[in-house]
C-alpha cells in the first residue's frame, strides 16, 4: 500500500498540484545509497523539489530538541528542514517517528503518514 501511496503523491507532485521540499539532508543520505541506479533516480525527484534547504545552526538546533523527544538524529533533521522551511505538512511512512513526533507540543509542523496524507489531502 505505501509504495502504491508514495507512486500516487509522486504523481501529484509531477502535475505540481504538491510542493516537495529537498534538504541537505535527503542529498547526504541520497548520496550514501549503494545502488546507482536508485541513486539516480531519487537524485532526480530530489531536483525536481520546489525549494532547498540547506544547512544552518537553527536547523541543527531545532534536530536536537526533536532528538530529546526520542527522534532518531536524521529523523530529527528531516523534521528540522520540513519545519525550516514552513512545509505544510511532514510525510512518513516511519511508524515509530509517527508516534514520537506526535508527543511534540511545540511542533510547528504537522506530521502525518503517507496514507492519512493521501486520504485528506490528495483525494
Amino acid at each position: 500500500m505505501e509504495t502504491i501511496g508514495f507512486l500516487i503523491v509522486m504523481s501529484v507532485v509531477q502535475e505540481q498540484e504538491v510542493k516537495t521540499i529537498n534538504s541537505f539532508v535527503l542529498e547526504y543520505e541520497n548520496n550514501k545509497n549503494p545502488k546507482l541506479e536508485n541513486r539516480r533516480i531519487i537524485a532526480d525527484m530530489l531536483d525536481a523539489a520546489a525549494s532547498y534547504i540547506q544547512y544552518n545552526s537553527v536547523i541543527e538546533q531545532r534536530a536536537l530538541e526533536f532528538e530529546q523527544c526520542g527522534i532518531r538524529h536524521f529523523d530529527a533533521l528531516h523534521l528540522a528542514c520540513a519545519e525550516y522551511a514552513n512545509a505544510d505538512f511532514f510525510v512518513s511512512c516511519d511508524d515509530n517517528l509517527l508516534k514520537r513526533a506526535d508527543t511534540i507540543e511545540d511542533a510547528g509542523i504537522k506530521v502525518i503518514s503517507l496514507l492519512n496524507f493521501i486520504a485528506t489531502e490528495v483525494f
